[in-house]
C-alpha cells in the first residue's frame, strides 16, 4: 500500500509540473489552450489543462508497460534520436502503432491531445512525464490502472476546485429556488429549465455549449417517454427551448 502511494504521488507531482508548462502555453498562447479545451469538452481554465497532462501521463506509463509485450512498440527510453525530427514524432508515431493493435480507450484521446500541442509545450510536457511514467512503470504495480484511476480522483477532488464548484452551485440555486418550472413532461419546452441546464452543464461542470445543446435535444425523447408524460396531452405551442 505505501509502495503503490508513493507511486501515486511521484505520478502526481510529474502531472502538475508539466500542467504547469501548460499554464504558461496559456498565458503565451492562448488560442492553443483554448482549443486543447475543446478537445476535452471543458472550459479554458488551469484545471483542464491538470486532466490534459493526466490523460498524457496515463498514456505513457501504459505505452511503458505493453513496450515489452508488442515487438514492434520501443520503450520509451527508445524513442526519439535521428529517425524522428522531435520526442513529440517519436511518441505519436508509437501511439499510432499501438492503436493500430488495440487500447484506444487509452490512448485515443490522448494522442489527439499531444497532437494539439505546439512544439515547444510537447516538448516541455514529455520531457517531464516521460521519465515519471518510466519510474512508475519500472516500479512494477501490479494494476497500473488503478494508480492512474487514483490520480485522477486527486486531481478533480483539488479543494480549490471543489470549492469554486461549490461557490457555483449556491448561486445557480439561489438563482433558480423562486423560479416556476413546468410539468416534467414539458421539460424540453420550458425556458427556466433550459436556462437551469446551461447553467449546471456549462457554468458548472465546464462542459462546452455543444453538450448541453445535445442534452436540450435529448429531452425531446424523454420527455415524449409515457412514464414521463403519462398519456397528458401536449399544448400545441409546446416546443424545444435550446
Amino acid at each position: 500500500m505505501g509502495a503503490a502511494r508513493g507511486d501515486a504521488e511521484s505520478l502526481e507531482r510529474g502531472i502538475e509540473r508539466a500542467a504547469a508548462a501548460l499554464d504558461e502555453m496559456a498565458e503565451m498562447r492562448p488560442g492553443s489552450a483554448a482549443d486543447l479545451a475543446a478537445l476535452l469538452g471543458m472550459s479554458n481554465v488551469p484545471q483542464t489543462r491538470r486532466m490534459a497532462c493526466a490523460i498524457l501521463a496515463n498514456a505513457l506509463v501504459f505505452h511503458e508497460r505493453i513496450a515489452g509485450m508488442h515487438t514492434d512498440i520501443k520503450h520509451l527510453r527508445q524513442l526519439g534520436g535521428p529517425a524522428a525530427p522531435t520526442l513529440q514524432d517519436a511518441v505519436l508515431a508509437a501511439w499510432e502503432s499501438i492503436l493500430a493493435i488495440n487500447y484506444y480507450p487509452i490512448f485515443a484521446i490522448a494522442k489527439d491531445l499531444l497532437t494539439q500541442l505546439p512544439s515547444a509545450a510537447a516538448a516541455q510536457v514529455l520531457d517531464t512525464l516521460r521519465p515519471t511514467a518510466q519510474v512508475v512503470a519500472a516500479a512494477g504495480v501490479d494494476n497500473a490502472h488503478d494508480l492512474t484511476g487514483r490520480v485522477f480522483q486527486r486531481l478533480i477532488a483539488d479543494r480549490k476546485y471543489l470549492a469554486t464548484l461549490l461557490d457555483t452551485a449556491q448561486e445557480i440555486f439561489e438563482e433558480f429556488r423562486d423560479k416556476e418550472l413546468m410539468p416534467a413532461y414539458l421539460a424540453d419546452a420550458d425556458p427556466n429549465r433550459a436556462l437551469l441546464d446551461k447553467r449546471v452543464i456549462c457554468d458548472l461542470l465546464g462542459f462546452e455549449e455543444s453538450v448541453y445543446q445535445g442534452v436540450r435535444r435529448l429531452s425531446v425523447k424523454w420527455c415524449a417517454e409515457p412514464s414521463v408524460n403519462g398519456g397528458k396531452a401536449r399544448p400545441k405551442g409546446a416546443r424545444l427551448v435550446v
